[in-house]
């Protein structure tokens, strides 16, 4: 089963349930089933400056993180205006990118849509291309688009 595993993805091994613990288990108590779960590269596409669907991103990507994931963000279109969305009473958009970021996660900008709303740099993350973001869709396990 492991061969199947390509060297991209991450294994993680634990401890996951004593023998003696169930019933349908005929091995010895001193015996153990190990599990394993892989590790998931999740990319995500932000389309959208809606503070709720910025706020929703990065609560998914901070909670993937945390569950030992990879996370990639790429800004696109309205998604680019990021850095200029204020934080509400509801959406606390700053202290979740910050969150995100501490954890290790990657955001990246669209260069060209950064262009179009006049600007030349983003303050969030670095400016990148269509082929950053081939990239992280060809080398991410799943990708879900916001906006």
């Amino acid at each position: 089963m492991l061969s199947q595993v390509t060297d991209v993805h991450q294994v993680l091994f634990r401890h996951c349930i004593p023998a003696e613990s169930s019933s349908q288990n005929k091995k010895s108590p001193e015996e153990v089933i190990f599990c394993y779960h892989v590790l998931m590269k999740l990319g995500i596409i932000l389309q959208s400056n809606k503070p709720e669907h910025v706020w929703n991103t990065f609560r998914l990507g901070i909670t993937s993180l945390k569950a030992g994931h990879t996370v990639e963000v790429f800004l696109m279109s309205e998604g680019s205006e990021l850095d200029a969305i204020p934080d509400s009473e509801y959406f606390d958009i700053s202290k979740k990118v910050a969150e995100f970021k501490e954890l290790k996660g990657t955001i990246l900008a669209c260069g060209t849509c950064l262009e179009i709303r006049g600007k030349k740099e983003a303050t969030v993350c670095p400016i990148s291309t269509m082929s950053d973001l081939l990239k992280m869709v060809e080398s991410s396990d799943k990708v879900l688009v916001f906006g």
